[in-house]
């Protein structure tokens, strides 16, 4: 073989050689973009979502995950309708039951055998500790609970994107039923006082997480629904620009399995709508002892009217059945505590701490009957005594007209002893 050609062999090879490199760079090229547009519209491996936003009513479950309690502290459900662009936000009560005959704890029974029954649908984080897990699991038993086909979204926060989310508007002005304390991180104690107050993120994030209420979760979720429908108005009340760098920092604060296509959709319906065309509701329900059931027939009715609506909102709603009833101070009252545990000194320590926050304590016993696991409040007169759920909020409250030389008798449970 000449030289000459030996030389030709080698460059044609050396040329496919180059060739086939190139492809390979630009084929490596088209699929790393590919990837990461895929990944960056909201196909991950959690996502029940859709590229866009379908015409029509768009859903999205609304999560306050309490990640120290592994319980939800509040769930909603955001209904969009994209043709008029209202909105409607129906609160869930956490205490709500989740029956044991649905396929959702059917689910949650191959994953733990520790669940109790009956359940409710804020407990499930609590069996579940892979969070997003936990998060689909909620958004599926609200589909049943809601009888909704597909509740395609999710948006999550904890305690500190709460306030965060809370501290992008001006502080809201609200009616707090009754004075509030909790601790803090610092373990120091911050108080809610009752009447008209301005709240900031922390003290907002008192008001949705409060156990205390009279009428507990059911009144958890009529302040959290008074919250959120003066906080999306004045959101929906900004100017466009305002409107856009609000949504811009609330998408960057919570988490979710939208998209970056499906948030840029649901920006420009969140411009074009006005605050009067966002409602809020409370999950049509009645109250049975510790547990919220469904009205199943009053529910589907509602979301039926929902669906049906093809004209935008004009007219303001009524609220009035949302309003928590202000609590009346127990503190010029007559009041015993007992102890109804085997903790020596325990109803002493109760007595120290209450009468220390300005009630009327008249003296302290012992209950002689079986050992208590929860607090149990006698009251003269039905209504009595329900602001003292702050400190006993499982408490059972108990009317008995003969108590003498007294107004309420509080007596406590092991409960008590832990706390």
């Amino acid at each position: 073989m000449s030289k000459k050609h030996t030389q030709s062999v080698f460059l044609r090879a050396f040329l496919q050689v180059v060739i086939v490199a190139v492809c390979m760079v630009i084929v490596a090229f088209i699929s790393y973009h590919a990837v990461f547009w895929y990944f960056k519209n909201g196909h991950d491996k959690t996502a029940k979502s859709t590229e866009k936003v379908e015409d029509g009513i768009v859903s999205t479950a609304i999560l306050f995950h309490n990640e120290q309690k592994e319980s939800m502290d509040g769930i909603m459900l955001k209904m969009l309708q994209t043709d008029t662009n209202n909105v409607d936000m129906i609160v869930i009560p956490t205490n709500t039951e989740l029956l044991a005959g649905s396929e959702v704890y059917s689910q949650l029974k191959e994953k733990s055998d520790l669940l109790p029954e009956p359940m409710t649908i804020g407990q499930i984080p609590t069996y579940i500790s892979n969070a997003e897990e936990s998060y689909e699991l909620t958004v599926a038993a609200l589909e049943e609970l809601l009888g909704i086909d597909k509740i395609a979204y999710y948006e999550t926060y904890n305690e500190e994107a709460l306030k965060s989310l809370v501290n992008l508007l001006p502080e809201q002005t609200i009616e707090v039923p009754m004075v509030m304390t909790q601790t803090n991180e610092e373990e120091e104690q911050v108080t809610l006082e009752q009447g008209s107050q301005s709240l900031d993120g922390e003290k907002v994030n008192m008001l949705l997480t409060f156990t205390g209420y009279s009428q507990g979760a059911i009144d958890q979720a009529k302040m959290t629904a008074q919250f959120f429908n003066q906080y999306y108005k004045t959101a929906l009340g900004l100017d466009e620009t305002g409107k856009k760098e609000f949504y811009k920092q609330y998408y960057e604060i919570v988490s979710s399995n939208l998209g970056e296509k499906v948030i840029t959709e649901y920006e420009n319906n969140f411009i074009a709508t006005t605050p009067v065309q966002f409602r809020v509701h409370l999950l049509e329900g009645t109250q049975d002892g510790q547990l919220y059931e469904v009205q199943s027939e009053q529910v589907e009715s509602f979301i039926k009217e929902i669906e049906e609506t093809k004209e935008a909102y004009t007219e303001e709603q009524d609220l009035s059945n949302l309003v928590v009833a202000p609590v009346t101070s127990s503190k010029d009252l007559a009041i015993k505590v007992y102890n109804g545990t085997r903790v020596e000194g325990l109803a002493t320590e109760w007595v120290h701490r209450l009468s220390a926050d300005g009630y009327q304590i008249v003296g302290a016993a012992n209950e002689n009957d079986q050992e208590k696991q929860h607090a149990i409040i006698y009251v003269k007169t039905e209504g009595m005594g329900l602001d003292l759920r702050a400190y006993f909020p499982d408490a059972q409250y108990i009317t008995d007209p003969s108590l003498s030389g007294i107004d309420i008798k509080i007596v406590l449970g092991m409960e008590q002893a832990r706390s």
